[in-house]
Order: structure tokens, then sequence, then C-alpha cells
């Protein structure tokens, strides 16, 4: 009885491999290459930067750098996004998402906020979010980068990287980020940073591979 439980046992643990190694097969024929980066600044002292339109870490690490990824095309699904308005401050300042998602705005604080988005100088939405007007959303409805203050509170400032496919990040506090899911082929890969400006660069993924790409801003922008 126990020979014959090892062997059905044996059987079960074979199958279960077999499913996830063919799994693993599906993911990587349908596009299964990573990206691992890093963005950092040039010459860092040692010294973190805090200020809100400017994280960096001791090590130089670039936070809140979007990076996106031109020309994949597919049918993706809508990646719905939310900005809360917080102690007088957009929460998160930076975001990005697809065209046709959903951008819903909080509102946290019991004051008056008003919403307005901009496409470079032209007004995409403006709206008044009183105390008593908790949610009110809206649609991305273009690609290209938005920029969103209160009129209100002029310190309040906020961006939104609208993309045309699903396959981008923020960096984190230490500078890292991580794209999954890329299809096979060459690319340009664009980094942005709301005052350090914009990079770019080539990058060729390979199913079931990881590839590296470094950025480095200089403190003068670009």
């Amino acid at each position: 009885m126990k020979d014959i439980f090892k062997l059905n046992t044996g059987f079960m643990t074979i199958a279960l491999l077999s499913v996830v190694m063919a799994l693993n097969t599906q993911i990587f024929a349908n596009g299964g290459g990573k990206i691992l980066g890093k963005v950092k600044l040039a010459g860092a002292t040692g010294k973190a930067l805090t200020k809100p339109e400017l994280l960096v870490s001791a090590k130089g690490g670039v936070q809140n750098v979007v990076l996106t990824i031109a020309g994949i095309e597919g049918d993706f699904k809508a990646d719905p996004i939310t900005i809360d308005q917080k102690n007088k401050a957009y929460v998160p300042r930076i975001s990005v998402s697809m065209v046709g998602s959903e951008l819903t705005f909080l509102n946290s604080d019991a004051i008056l906020h008003n919403v307005h988005g901009y496409s470079g100088v032209e007004t995409l939405y403006n709206f008044a979010m009183p105390k008593f007007l908790k949610k009110k959303a809206t649609k991305l409805e273009e690609s290209g980068l938005k920029k969103i203050r209160c009129d209100v509170h002029q310190e309040m400032i906020a961006y939104v990287v609208v993309t045309d496919n699903p396959h981008y990040s923020i960096t984190n506090e230490a500078g890292l980020f991580q794209i999954d899911g890329i299809p096979a082929g060459t690319y340009k890969i664009k980094a942005w940073h709301e005052k350090l400006g914009s990079l770019e660069q080539e990058v060729t993924i390979t199913n079931g591979e990881k590839s590296a790409v470094i950025f480095e801003f200089s403190p003068e922008g670009k």
C-alpha cells in the first residue's frame, strides 16, 4: 500500500512539474522577457536629496522616474489609477497609465481643492472638489505627459505619463525598476523625470531572459 502511495505521489509530482514547465514555456513564448534597471544621478555626493520634485538616495538612486517602452502593440486592458489630495499634496505625485484608463481623484482633506489638468498649455479638465466631494473620476483620453495643478493651492502639482501599452514602471526609493512580460524584440526605452528631463536608449529583449538597463541623469538635466 505504501509503495502504491509513493508511486501515485511520484506521478502527481511529475504531472505538476510538467504543467508548471508548460506554463512557463507559454509565458516565455508569449513574450516573457524582463528588464531590471536603475536610474541614478551623476556625481552623487553621499547625501540624499529630499525635495518632492527631486528625491535622490545617498547612493544616487533617483526616485519617481517613469520608464516607458515604445512600439509594443496589442489589445491591452485599461489600468485605472487613483490620485489622492492629502495634506495639500497630490499622492502620488508621479503616476503612469494607459490611454483609455480611468483616473480617479480623491479628497482626503477637509478643504476645497480645484483639480486642473493640462496637456502642454491646453486644459483637459478643470473642476472643484469641495470638502464634501470625496471622489471624482475622469478618463485618460490621449497619450503624452499630463500636468495636474490645484488652482486653490499652487504648490500642489502632479504628473501623469499616459502611454499606449502596459509595459512601464516607476523607480522606487533606490532608483530601481522592473518591467515584466515584454515581447521579444528591440525597443526604445525612455526615462522621464519632472526636473531632470528625459533619456532614451535601445534595449533588446529575449524570451525568458533578463536585460539590464542603466540610466544616468546629469544634475543639470537634459
